[in-house]
């Protein structure tokens, strides 16, 4: 079986087509090779510096709660002062009535004995 020249020609030429076409295809491979991974590496800077932001975020989230906490802490010393000062002045009060009450305590005795 053999062919003819035109069949010859025909096939040749769909060889060439689908050789250029295949050339084409390459080319455009590479291309887009190219630019995903140029994508990729840039997706990574991105995810890199995302990473970065999130730790920085977390560090000013825990730096505004030691800040909360350290103005609650001031708070509440100085509520601790105040009750101490508070206490204090009860127990000089209380010291002070004390006082008082055992010298007219004295005195009633004192009183009692000279009338006995």
């Amino acid at each position: 079986m053999s062919i003819t020249q035109e069949e010859f020609h025909r096939l040749n030429q769909a060889l060439v087509d689908l050789r250029q076409e295949n050339y084409q295809i390459k080319e455009k491979n590479a291309v887009v090779t190219a630019e995903l991974d140029r994508q990729v590496e840039e997706n990574k800077k991105y995810s890199d510096e995302l990473k970065r932001a999130k730790s920085a975020i977390s560090r000013s989230k825990k730096a505004q709660e030691m800040e909360m906490v350290l103005v609650e802490k001031s708070t509440l010393e100085a509520k601790m002062r105040s009750m101490r000062e508070d206490f204090g002045l009860e127990v000089r009060c209380l010291v002070e009535d004390y006082s008082n009450a055992a010298y007219i305590l004295m005195l009633l005795y004192l009183y009692l004995s000279v009338l006995l």
